[in-house]
């Protein structure tokens, strides 16, 4: 996980999920062609879990970290 987040630090705004483990993070603006979507990585229980989030009409932005917080907790529970 480590080497994913220091990776797309090179193409993307990364911001850290301390509340879903060590090295979870949500990756956004990176530069195209995923501009426009946002992946929220992490580990439980030894499985790499990797959601992406693609709004209909506009690019994923930083607030929908706090949107998405439901389902990324529920994701989080089911691992």
């Amino acid at each position: 996980m480590g080497n994913i987040m220091a990776s797309s630090t090179k193409i993307c705004t990364v911001v850290q999920l301390p509340q879903l483990g060590a090295n979870a993070h949500a990756s956004f603006a990176c530069k195209a062609p995923a501009n426009t979507a946002m992946s929220i990585n992490f580990v439980k229980n030894g499985t790499h879990v990797m959601m992406i989030y693609a709004p209909p009409d506009r690019a994923a932005v930083e607030s929908d970290i706090k949107a998405l917080e439901v389902v990324t907790k529920r994701a989080f529970d089911r691992f």
